[in-house]
């Protein structure tokens, strides 16, 4: 994990710089990624990630104090957590924020030398002419030469960083170590910035009513800092929270670069843990900040469907209606069962993308939906779309009030298909109150408030439902 570049300010310039602390306190050189020997990521659907960073360092026996450079400044500080070998005890610990901005810049260097770059005004080449800062109050006033100008035009430079300048947040140990020399520190701690979801491809072959399910992980880094060569894990399910990570943050806007795709074949291993699901990828990748990865999460799934046309309505029951309603088109579902045995696979929520090959085999889109966590053996349905051949025309026929709480109402639905195959439409008649149907020229069924027909309509005709219902309120 390396520290973001600061624009004209290298690395270079900070790393001599040494904290003052007291006469009786060893102050240490930072420590940054460079000691770093293992780094892991686990990263949760909810903005949350856990770090496991170690390092090592030297230490002098005694106390000590020790600046980490190249955390993420999105950590929840409170919630690090330190080990050291050798003996060393942690007596306090602090989050010293990033305080090198262009501002803090110019106030340290009033009254010294320093540069201003500009183009010639002829040739347009570069230059760049000594230059003394006077003041930045209300505006910038510098002598250049025998001259005090206000605001004058260019880029400043000036040749060093004020000493105790942070380019980016550090944090800083004060410890006791029992013994000198080489210690390893082990360091875990939650940064918001970190995330995945789950995204799902479908291919639908309607000859066999199946899809080839394929699903991968995206991963996201907003937290300021590059993560090299982590062992990545995953989490599936909501972990509960009752703290947020700190509003203060610095890291720099997500980079316009194209996400990129992992193209190793292998897929994460999957464990139960604590309720979760966790996946492990295969192998160590490297995060940059502002970048998109997407990783195979699990391997292709081959599912059976079932295609259904569904239309839901919403009929009058407690007043006339004296207009049929305008035709709706049932919604596309494809309902499935994830898979038992040794192609089990839960599916954590994602969007799932729905593709169909056309007449010359040739993918085309066909709707996405989103899915909850589906465990194995779960139900899933998708909604792809609405079905353009296939319309439903609803209208209330009758309506007669039995009492102030009892009605009585007539209602009909009219199918129509303009398509060249017949098809089945699931109609859904979702009722107020407590209802009873009293006659239907269909069987129908009842699911909680609902009442449930299947009707069959031939391809380029019609199919007529009728049915009186009484509704106590």
């Amino acid at each position: 994990m390396r520290m973001l570049r600061t624009p004209t300010i290298t690395a270079a310039a900070f790393s001599m710089l040494v904290v003052s602390a007291p006469l009786s306190t060893s102050a240490q050189a930072p420590v940054g990624t460079e000691t770093q020997t293992d780094l892991a990521l686990t990263i949760y659907g909810n903005g949350l990630g856990l770090v496991s960073d170690r390092r090592w360092a030297n230490f002098t026996k005694g106390l000590n104090e020790l600046s980490l450079e190249g955390l993420s400044p999105k950590i929840l500080s409170d919630s690090l957590v330190t080990e050291i070998s050798g003996g060393a005890r942690v007596m306090s610990r602090e989050r010293l924020a990033a305080n090198l901005t262009p501002r803090a810049l110019m106030r340290a260097n009033i009254g010294k030398a320093g540069f201003l770059i500009r183009r010639h005004p002829e040739t347009g080449a570069e230059i760049s002419e000594p230059a003394t800062l006077l003041s930045v109050q209300g505006g910038i006033v510098a002598r250049i030469g025998n001259r005090v100008v206000l605001n004058p035009d260019g880029r400043w430079a000036f040749n060093r960083a004020p000493e105790g300048a942070r380019p980016h947040p550090v944090l800083k140990l004060s410890l006791d170590a029992e013994t000198a020399g080489r210690h390893d520190l082990a360091l875990r701690y939650l940064s918001g910035g970190l995330s995945w979801r789950p995204v799902y491809t479908a291919d639908w072959h309607e000859a066999d009513g199946r899809i080839n399910l394929q699903a991968w992980a995206v991963l996201g880094n907003a937290t300021g800092v590059d993560f090299e060569q982590a062992w990545v894990r995953l989490v599936a399910g909501q972990v509960h929270r009752v703290s947020r990570p700190q509003p203060r943050v610095m890291a720099r806007a997500m980079k316009a670069e194209a996400g990129m795709m992992a193209a190793d074949a292998s897929v994460p291993a999957r464990q139960a843990l604590a309720g979760y699901h966790l996946y492990r990828l295969p192998a160590a990748v490297t995060l940059a900040d502002g970048a998109e990865m997407q990783v195979a999460l699990m391997p292709k799934l081959r599912i059976k469907t079932e295609r259904r046309l569904v239309s839901e309505g919403f009929p009058q029951a407690f007043g006339a209606q004296r207009n049929a309603g305008e035709p709706t088109h049932p919604i596309i579902r494809l309902a499935f069962t994830t898979p038992k045995g040794n192609a089990a696979e839960p599916l954590p929520s994602g969007v799932v993308r729905l593709y169909g090959a056309d007449a010359q085999g040739l993918a085309q889109f066909l709707g996405e939906d989103r899915i909850g966590d589906v465990p194995v053996g779960g139900k899933a349905v998708l909604n792809a779309g609405r079905a353009f051949d296939v319309t439903v025309t609803r209208k209330q026929t009758s309506f007669r009030r039995e009492s102030n709480r009892v009605f009585e109402t007539g209602h009909q639905a009219r199918l129509h298909n303009g398509g060249t195959k017949p098809a089945r439409v699931r109609v859904v008649e979702t009722l107020p109150g407590d209802w009873t149907i009293l006659d239907s020229d269909r069987p129908h069924e009842r699911d909680g408030g609902r009442a449930v027909w299947y009707i069959d309509v031939p391809a380029g005709g019609d199919a007529v439902l009728n049915y009186r219902v009484r509704v106590r309120n």
